[in-house]
């Protein structure tokens, strides 16, 4: 069974939380695209495999409150997200999975991406 990094069972039932203080969506502008870059940069490749060429590609095609949703979607823990992107979960809130399948659809559709 796989643990959060809290050590606690992972049920696939997750609320966002800061994943460092600095990503906070409450101070990261929708606009302020390097900020947002290095938030992208998790350290887990499949991550920075999915998550990297969604803000490069289609992060400017994003409404305002899409932008923010994927935002909100940084605040996650790796192991969240990682669960969550790979469909060994699903988060419990209903936008953050519509941003998920949003990431998962329009990087199929677009292919790989040399990184």
């Amino acid at each position: 069974m796989p643990y959060s990094v809290t050590g606690e069972p992972y049920t696939g039932i997750a609320t966002p939380k800061p994943r460092r203080t600095e990503v906070s969506h409450y101070n990261m502008d929708i606009n302020n695209k390097a900020r947002i870059h290095w938030a992208c940069r998790r350290g887990m490749r499949e991550l920075d495999i999915s998550i990297m060429p969604f803000f490069e590609y289609e992060y400017d095609s994003l409404s305002d409150k899409d932008k923010a949703l994927f935002i909100r979607l940084l605040e996650c823990d790796d192991p969240d997200l990682f669960n969550w992107l790979m469909n060994h979960g699903a988060p419990q809130d209903d936008e953050l999975q519509r941003m998920v399948t949003l990431i998962q659809t329009r990087n199929k559709d677009r292919g790989p991406v040399a990184m």
